[in-house]
């Protein structure tokens, strides 16, 4: 991304203040006046110089005309997002729209300027699709990108090398690799995503939700980027000033990145089936697509291409069902938008690990008593793979209110497995089955059943289904069961049983091997990227070479196998 993304990066995108707003304005009429005053002279020379002082401040106008078109856009964007209240209408767009015309008025190098009105015109289009109030002015967005175009429109489908579907970390972290790294065009390319903007799962994190993993923007002084950054020469903490940022946070930096790259993304766009037409050694797909956000009834329409990569990850679709008898009573942890309007007195929390200790923690913080069901004593174990125990950051905040005398200490139960949950009269009873300690004794009669009760409807965190399972498990084969296991997968991370349909995100697995993390499923973009760019016949062997010296390019599995063992 260079030296222009890292600056840009420096801390967050023209985030212009009221009080610096006024006080540039106040600048730039004084010398307007001056300048005003030399010409009544006839000091033309020195009239020009102060018009041309003036001039030099349409960049900064500019941006400020960008930050009051999305403050003004964004509040539209969670109305629509509300389920609770009537969508805009196209009118209300008016007024944000006018801001980035006339930020590209201002500067016509604002490039920002022009991707935030494509991206709202895209979301009028998708979701509004019934109001014909003239929106003339908003229109004039160039028609030479494939950014925010709606599948129905002019460009010839069959011109799309590649389809990721999602543009959160992994969609947008692949497709810059796509772009930066192993040169696919933009124009041949494009990002399905079904929320408003960049980032939409993180944007659906409780609002207390923090990432475990540190970011730390060591990039001047080692190779190693930062632990949660997706593309080289960007850091969340150089962004967003953030060691362990929130999803809101994180998913802005996203945008950016995605923003300062001209990613080609269409929003509010929901994937509703992939259908293979390919014969082998040439595959090809037909995309189905709707509006998201819209009546079911809405009218599919498709894009054809010749490589899919799906990215949609997997916090939208929850393990809510299937798994024991009430589960259907409880409430899953990624449903909450924040802990302390939870309500409820007392709480039983369902599953362990980074989910369970989280919703653990956070209500003890709310001073409400809670108690923890966990398959395995999780707080207790340790291992070689991170993504198997609990991360420092979280044994270090469930220390905090083991210890606090103000807070009430959460209850842990380790090897209980809950078998059902039951409505009764004043709540919720949760039996469940305790293992014997003894590993000697492994049959039934060994486990005890429990009954613990509780007035609030039971916090599930025992996980998610993932968007793999919900919406694509029949393009793959799986290890055992796909409700207890990982898709199978080739070197490059491409379906074994769909030729050209590709896999990235915390989804991935492999012998066991678990990418769950950022730092752990960015080191796949590359090998992803560079299949399907070298299949297009695209010369890899630089990109290879960049994406490797970066630690961007990890196909020695055995490797990690021999370390983690």
């Amino acid at each position: 991304m260079g030296a222009l993304a890292s600056a840009r990066l420096a801390s967050p995108r023209f985030s212009l203040t009221t009080d610096m707003t006024d006080s540039l304005m106040s600048d730039v009429d004084s010398m307007v006046g001056r300048a005003e005053s030399l010409l009544r002279s006839k000091d033309y020379a020195a009239a020009a110089a102060a018009a041309e002082a003036v001039l030099r401040n349409r960049s900064l106008l500019s941006k400020a005309a960008v930050v009051r078109g999305n403050a003004l856009l964004f509040p539209l964007l969670d109305q629509i997002m509300d389920g609770s209240r009537e969508n805009p209408s196209r009118a209300d767009f008016q007024e944000a729209g006018d801001m980035f015309v006339l930020a590209r008025k201002i500067d016509p190098e604002n490039e920002v300027a022009g991707i935030e009105e494509q991206n709202m015109q895209s979301i009028i289009q998708m979701l509004l699709p019934g109001d014909d109030t003239d929106l003339h002015e908003i229109h004039h967005a160039s028609d030479n990108t494939v950014l925010g175009k709606n599948p129905q429109g002019s460009q010839q489908d069959d011109d799309l090398d590649v389809v990721i579907v999602g543009a959160g970390a992994s969609g947008v972290g692949v497709g810059l690799m796509l772009i930066q790294q192993f040169g696919i065009d933009r124009k041949h390319m494009l990002v399905l995503e079904r929320g408003a903007r960049v980032g939409e799962s993180f944007r659906r994190w409780p609002e207390e939700m923090r990432f475990i993993s540190p970011s730390f923007n060591q990039a001047e002084w080692t190779k190693s980027l930062d632990l949660n950054s997706i593309a080289q020469d960007t850091s969340p903490a150089k962004f967003l000033l953030e060691e362990h940022p929130r999803g809101e946070q994180y998913a802005n930096y996203l945008e950016a990145v995605a923003n300062e790259s001209q990613l080609p993304i269409q929003f509010c766009t929901d994937v509703t089936q992939i259908s293979p037409l390919g014969v082998p050694g040439h595959p090809r797909f037909e995309v189905h697509v709707k509006p998201s956000q819209v009546a079911p009834a809405a009218t599919l329409s498709s894009v054809h291409c010749k490589f899919v990569i799906w990215a949609a990850g997997e916090f939208q679709y929850p393990k809510d069902s299937g798994g024991f008898q009430g589960m259907e009573l409880c409430q899953h942890n990624s449903l909450v938008r924040s802990w302390v309007d939870v309500p409820g007195d007392e709480f039983v929390v369902i599953g362990g690990y980074e989910s369970g200790i989280d919703a653990a923690v956070q209500l003890a913080r709310t001073k409400r008593p809670v108690t923890v069901l966990a398959a395995s004593p999780c707080w207790q174990e340790s291992s070689p793979d991170p993504s198997e125990e609990l991360a420092p950051y979280t044994r270090a905040r469930l220390r905090d209110v083991m210890t606090d005398a103000s807070l009430p200490q959460p209850k842990l139960h380790g090897g209980f497995t809950v078998t059902k949950v039951a409505k009764a009269d004043e709540g919720y009873l949760v039996f469940a089955k305790e293992h014997a300690t003894d590993p000697v004794a492994l049959d039934d009669h060994a486990q005890v059943q429990r009954i613990f009760s509780t007035a609030s409807p039971p916090i599930l965190c025992i996980g998610f289904e993932g968007s793999v399972a919900a919406l694509v498990g029949d393009l793959f084969h799986w290890s055992s069961d796909k409700a207890t296991s990982s898709p199978v997968l080739t070197d490059q991370d491409e379906s074994t049983r769909t030729e050209g349909f590709f896999l990235v995100g915390p989804s991935v697995c492999h012998d066991g091997l678990i990418f769950c993390f950022v730092y752990k499923f960015r080191q796949r973009f590359a090998v992803v990227a560079e299949a399907v760019a070298r299949r297009l016949g695209k010369d890899t062997r630089c990109g290879i070479v960049a994406c490797r010296s970066a630690d961007m390019f990890l196909d020695d599995l055995a490797g990690i196998h021999a370390c983690a063992g």
